[in-house]
């Protein structure tokens, strides 16, 4: 069992808006996108999906030195090698029941991708992270929000109280407002309102052990 340390990054948007937070590798990919989205104060009332760019971790793993710096460039891959991760509604902790049943099984309402092997239901351990992986959560795709997410730390973890409950360490701004028109519209609200630039740490903190009090001594 290893607890996971990432550190998440609200994509084109200053002043930086971001996360540092920890999960097991034991919670799954749903909830890792439902963590996703409480921490950026996304609703989930929009379609989402989790991607993992296989071939740039690879690359990256096998040309790092002891610093974990890259000591190759990193080249464009001409058909990137990625893993999406799409949604399941049905187990996540913010379905609000809004859309209709057998709505994302309309494949207009899913992402083009190249692979589809891992499913939401799977444990964030099938994806084997290392420092430094990478991943990115889009949500909202008119919006077009995008999160980067960069493994900051894998290690063991033998503590099992509450293990499954996901805990933020630091962060800073208030995260998105919905349907503001993405980063320029969020912009003009930053410009209006200064408190947006501030964290609200513990109502985050409070919002994460509501959504994931099933979790608890687990």
């Amino acid at each position: 069992m290893k607890k996971i340390t990432i550190v998440a990054d609200l994509v084109y948007f200053r002043p930086r808006i971001w996360r540092r937070f920890e999960i097991s590798d034991q919670n799954n990919l749903q909830e890792l996108m439902d963590l996703i989205m409480i921490l950026f104060k996304m609703t989930s009332l929009h379609l989402y999906n989790l991607e993992i760019p296989v071939a740039q971790n690879e690359f990256a793993r096998n040309n790092r030195d002891e610093n974990g710096k890259l000591t190759k460039r990193m080249p464009r891959f001409p058909f990137q090698r990625a893993e999406t991760v799409e949604p399941d509604r049905s187990i996540s902790k913010l379905d609000y029941g809004v859309f209709s049943p057998g709505f994302f099984d309309d494949e207009s309402n899913k992402s083009s991708h190249i692979y589809d092997k891992i499913k939401a239901l799977d444990k964030i351990e099938s994806l084997n992270l290392y420092k430094g992986d990478k991943m990115f959560f889009y949500y909202d795709y008119g919006d077009d929000w995008q999160i980067k997410l960069v493994v900051e730390k894998v290690e063991d973890d033998n503590n099992t109280e509450n293990m499954l409950v996901p805990k933020l360490l630091k962060g800073k701004g208030y995260g998105i407002i919905e349907d503001v028109g993405g980063v320029y519209g969020l912009g003009r609200e930053f410009y209006d309102n200064p408190n947006l630039k501030n964290l609200y740490k513990e109502e985050l903190i409070d919002d994460i052990e509501y959504y994931f009090s099933d979790n608890l001594d687990q």
